[in-house]
């Protein structure tokens, strides 16, 4: 009777088990796949939604408030064709289709949204696991460590040795990578496992250069660890204990998703940046949003080092961030480490910077022009391109045509030259200058640094000259004297975030050449913090959740 009578309840027990799993399974499917049911084709204006947005994003916003939606879309489609109750409903059958992510007001792209998510719940989760040192441990090892650094990097770095995912951000100059190895060198004496990165490959070359401990691209860190989501591989074999990442304001969100996907509950994470040099080339302003969202632990370092005070770059620097144009002498007015000159045309300018490079610079203040001047300018085409202007100083340069072509490639002993692919076999990066040593029919060496590499003739396409260098190439290094090109005719590239990175590579000298007009509207021109983005919004929301649950 007993028996009978347990084997009832069992069977009972697992009926209603029954009942409800598949009562779950029902809402589950019914959740998933009833709306997949009932949705619709799309239609014709749904695929200009998506182009819209698929536009939207390639100018670096990852979502539009509905407003702004709808007034582009009367703008592209007309009036007539797109009230506002239609483009409503072809949202929600785009979200019905998972294309887009649809909120009472703003619309995303599906993977621009993900990302955010991934981004946001990522980073809320990181360093849960994570070995803390101690007040006591790490007061030794600052005082242990042989860095001869300010009081305000110490505070820094006893802020960021501890937190689970902070950022150290700076001016340039103001001491971000001495900082950098400081950390290093801590953590390691502290039994963590270091790994530096950078989004460029010239980037983390001059990470592993100033540090002496390996760094890597983000790309190849990532794809080198296979952090295809966050899974039991990240738990079993984390990325490393520390992840240092330098340029971060160069990062995009789908990167940036992919590196938040790396990490594990063990790993802490350090992003070092500006926000205001260039943002992303992809879409999202990262480091931006991080900071303002008040989320994240930042630390700001203000003095600057790279120049002596009273430098007029750290003026001019300071000026342009404020959005106000620098007041800055002409050369013979007065000494000075920052100097404009005034042209009108794009013709007269680029005259102007040959002969700064070829004759003023070399012989006012022992510049070598194929060593340490370095034209940094927006745009590759153009009368103020990268391509005319390398041009045209090669043959400043040279004592006649007969030596222009001496070689089937157009490279010349003491040129000045650009790697442009990242070479892990030759171990050159992608922005790298060098100078050609020696050149013939079948190749070149070039000198970077105090290394030389050996170009064959198939190699060369890997080569352009860099006498003048794009501005976006550009960041995350810096040039001893530095000259750039301010004309209308660089419209729409021309924008502060711009001016403000050329501008802080100089060290020694720099000297902006063009137009007052369009230094002025340049100035004026800024996207930061205009991009439309929902990573500010949803990291708040995931942060605030989790501090919440520990409450409770």
């Amino acid at each position: 009777m007993r028996i009978q009578l347990r084997r009832s309840i069992v069977a009972i027990i697992g009926w209603i088990t029954a009942r409800c799993i598949m009562q779950i399974r029902q809402a589950e499917f019914a959740r998933r796949f009833l709306p997949l049911l009932k949705r619709r084709k799309l239609t014709v204006f749904d695929e200009s939604l998506l182009h819209i947005l698929n536009q939207s994003l390639r100018e670096g916003h990852t979502c539009l408030t509905l407003e702004l939606l709808i007034a582009r879309t009367e703008v592209e489609l007309g009036t007539s064709k797109s009230s506002p109750e239609e483009i409503l409903g072809s949202l929600q059958n785009l979200q019905s289709h998972r294309r887009v992510h649809l909120t009472d007001t703003h619309v995303a792209l599906t993977q621009c949204a993900n990302a955010e998510e991934t981004i946001a719940k990522g980073l809320s989760g990181i360093s849960r696991q994570v070995r803390v040192i101690n007040s006591a441990r790490l007061s030794q090892l600052v005082k242990a460590s042989a860095s001869d650094l300010s009081d305000e990097q110490w505070g820094a770095i006893r802020i960021v040795a501890n937190a689970p995912v902070s950022i150290l951000t700076g001016a340039p100059g103001t001491g971000k990578t001495a900082t950098i190895k400081a950390l290093l060198d801590i953590f390691v004496q502290a039994g963590y496992r270091v790994r530096l990165a950078a989004p460029t490959g010239r980037a983390a070359q001059r990470l592993k250069e100033v540090t002496g401990h390996p760094a890597h691209t983000l790309h190849r860190m990532l794809r080198t660890n296979r952090p295809e989501a966050r899974s039991i591989w990240n738990y079993i074999f984390p990325v490393s204990d520390v992840i240092i990442v330098d340029e971060a304001s160069m990062i995009d969100v789908f990167l940036m998703a992919r590196l938040v996907k790396a990490c594990s509950p063990s790993t802490k994470l350090i992003l070092v940046g500006d926000v205001n040099q260039l943002p992303s080339i992809g879409a999202g302003q990262v480091l931006f949003d991080l900071i303002e969202s008040g989320m994240i632990p930042a630390v700001e370092l203000r003095t600057n080092y790279r120049q002596a005070n009273g430098s007029r770059i750290i003026d001019a620097a300071e000026a342009i961030k404020e959005g106000c144009v620098p007041d800055l002498p002409v050369p013979g007015e007065i000494k000075s480490d920052c100097y404009f000159i005034e042209a009108e045309t794009a013709t007269e300018i680029g005259r102007l910077i040959v002969k700064a490079v070829t004759k003023s610079l070399p012989a006012r203040c022992g510049a070598d022009p194929n060593q340490n001047i370095q034209v940094l300018t927006p745009k590759h085409g153009g009368l103020l391109g990268t391509i005319l202007l390398n041009e045209q100083i090669q043959m400043g340069l040279r004592n006649s045509d007969l030596e222009l072509s001496t070689y089937a490639h157009p490279f010349l002993p003491g040129d000045r030259v650009l790697h442009t692919k990242n070479n892990y076999r030759l171990n050159v990066f992608n922005g790298q200058c060098g100078s050609v040593q020696d050149a013939t029919s079948d190749g070149v060496t070039v000198k970077f640094g105090e290394r030389e590499v050996i170009y064959s003739r198939t190699s060369l396409f890997q080569l352009t000259h860099g006498f003048a260098i794009s501005v976006h190439r550009s960041q995350g290094s810096e040039y001893p004297f530095v000259i750039i090109p301010i004309h209308e005719t660089q419209y729409p590239m021309l924008s502060r975030e711009l001016l403000y990175t050329a501008l802080t590579r100089g060290q020694q000298m720099v000297v902006l050449i063009g137009s007052r007009s369009a230094l002025k509207t340049t100035i004026e021109n800024t996207a930061r913090g205009k991009l439309h983005t929902g990573l500010k919004q949803v990291l708040v929301k995931a942060m605030t959740s989790k501090l919440n649950a520990r409450r409770t």
